[in-house]
């Protein structure tokens, strides 16, 4: 009984895959096409390595699973491109694609060996299809290869970069990224070695990698953390090596510091150790804001902790994971933000910061106004209700301030005209006046 499950026929092991799938999808319908498929390769790729293992052992023990075939040898002619590329279009409209089809086609590209798949990538590149579409065939193969092979999806992306247009090579660039991450993950001495025998060299010619060029952040960010974990100051001397807009882009994309305490203490002394207060307690906000994603505000109250954050820190740091927070709750939930749902971040912040969370709220109210289906007007009457239930001159003065008012000045004024403070109210009361 146990050799049976040890060597689930093929059929089997996509039926487990594509429920998985399809609740994947189920769940997140919203997300971006290509974090769909991204997910449902690393699905197969789980069940496949696990099969595997289960196999490998069977085997090594002699043993033999009665009833179970092997599958037929896949080659990548097997793989139908352009039927993948329709599914891409289909999704690009809001469609809903056969997950079942989906899935076999990615289990038949992960089948592949790494040599056949990078071949593959480069068929893609030169099918007769519209250039959106092959784009994002393109990333769908390279984060397949990256998957089995971070390097070789690494190469085949620089080949891809050097023959693309300024415009290809723009949407090209995040399969290269991903694998450049993946590699970093596996091997970061062979990545950062084969990346800075790049520079050098200058293979990029008149696209090097310069400060300007988006790879070279993502390249160094994702480098960053295991040079950082075995030899701290390197890491610091590597980026003191850089021009210091970059430090901070380089510091910011590197989310793999938000994973647990040392790597949190790490991340803080590097960037205190090589930017300039503005841009240090900005880097410490914007790892604040990528830990609260998809997680809990004591998430991020224990890095605020970990790193010994300052109130200084704190008064930056609070505004930007609450509108990170808010635009997360516009964008992904169907539900209006209110008083009471927001009741809770407003708590959270004036836990962190006693008698800060008014302002921080009202930047982070302001911030987000106007993003998706919360316009304005319903900005104004949700700080309009926040002042009737619990009134703060600094919350309505705070959100004003950091609106586009100007816009619609006659939309904010009445409730401007709440704030109590005489003076407080002139001052706000002049920002929705005309400008010559």
């Amino acid at each position: 009984m146990q050799l049976k499950h040890a060597l689930l026929p093929i059929a089997v092991l996509a039926g487990s895959g594509i429920f998985l799938a399809k609740r994947q999808f189920a769940a997140t319908e919203k997300r971006n096409r290509m974090a769909i498929f991204q997910d449902t390769i690393r699905t197969v790729h789980q069940h496949r390595t696990e099969m595997q293992a289960v196999a490998a052992k069977a085997a090594k023990d002699n043993a033999k699973a009665p009833g179970t075939e092997t599958a037929e040898p896949v080659n990548r002619t097997s793989i139908d491109l352009k039927g993948l590329a329709k599914s891409l279009a289909a999704m690009d409209k809001g469609g809903v694609p056969d997950m079942q089809a989906l899935f076999k086609i990615q289990k038949s590209i992960l089948d592949l060996p790494p040599e056949d798949l990078s071949a593959l990538v480069a068929d893609a590149a030169r099918l007769d299809v519209p250039e959106n579409q092959k784009n994002s065939l393109i990333m769908m193969l390279m984060q397949g290869l990256a998957q089995k092979n971070p390097k070789a999806a690494v190469l085949v992306g620089q080949s891809l970069l050097q023959e693309a247009s300024p415009e290809q090579r723009q949407m090209r660039m995040g399969g290269m990224q991903t694998a450049f991450s993946q590699w970093a993950d596996q091997d970061p001495d062979a990545a950062r070695q084969w990346y800075d025998a790049e520079l050098a060299a200058g293979r990029f010619e008149n696209r090097r990698l310069d400060s300007t060029d988006p790879l070279r952040t993502v390249f160094e960010a994702a480098l960053l953390p295991g040079l950082a974990v075995k030899n701290p100051t390197a890491a610091k001397d590597r980026l003191l090596a850089m021009p210091e807009p970059q430090r901070l882009e380089v510091l910011s994309n590197s989310r793999d510091f938000g994973e647990d305490a040392a790597s949190q203490k790490l991340f803080a002394s590097l960037a205190r150790g090589t930017l300039k207060d503005d841009q240090k307690t900005r880097a410490l906000a914007n790892m604040a804001a990528g830990i609260q994603h998809g997680r809990e505000l004591k998430d991020v109250s224990e890095f605020l902790t970990n790193v010994s954050a300052t109130p200084e820190e704190k008064t930056r740091i609070l505004p930007e994971v609450a509108g990170f927070r808010l635009r997360s709750l516009v964008w992904e939930s169907d539900e209006p933000l209110t008083v009471k749902g927001i009741a809770p971040l407003r708590d959270w912040m004036e836990q962190e910061q006693r008698g800060s969370s008014a302002k921080s709220l009202g930047e982070s109210l302001a911030s987000v106004a106007g993003s998706g289906k919360f316009d304005q007007a319903k900005a104004v009457a949700l700080v309009t209700a926040l002042y009737d239930s619990s009134p703060s001159d600094e919350l309505v003065s705070t959100f004003i301030a950091g609106s586009r008012a100007q816009e619609n000045p006659g939309l904010y004024r009445p409730l401007a005209e709440k704030i109590q403070d005489p003076s407080q109210r002139a001052k706000v009361l002049d920002i929705l006046s005309p400008k010559p």
